[in-house]
């Protein structure tokens, strides 16, 4: 695990599930503006991250992982 991923999940890890459901959508949202304007590679970064929140909020309930 790369130290930044290290240190979003240990955030993440803190943060309410409303807090987690704001952050994801926060991300979604600025991660389609980054697409929409031709950045891929920045979109890209901030779906891994959006990615590690999810597994977060799933994991607290529950829900099947993406292998």
């Amino acid at each position: 695990m790369t130290g930044t991923k290290q240190a979003v999940e240990s955030a993440a890890e803190a943060m309410t599930d409303e807090e987690l459901d704001t952050a994801i959508a926060a991300l979604h949202a600025r991660e389609h503006e980054l697409l929409t304007a031709g950045h891929g590679e920045a979109a890209s970064s901030l779906n891994d991250t959006k990615i590690v929140l999810q597994a977060i909020l799933d994991r607290r309930h529950g829900r099947d992982q993406i292998s």
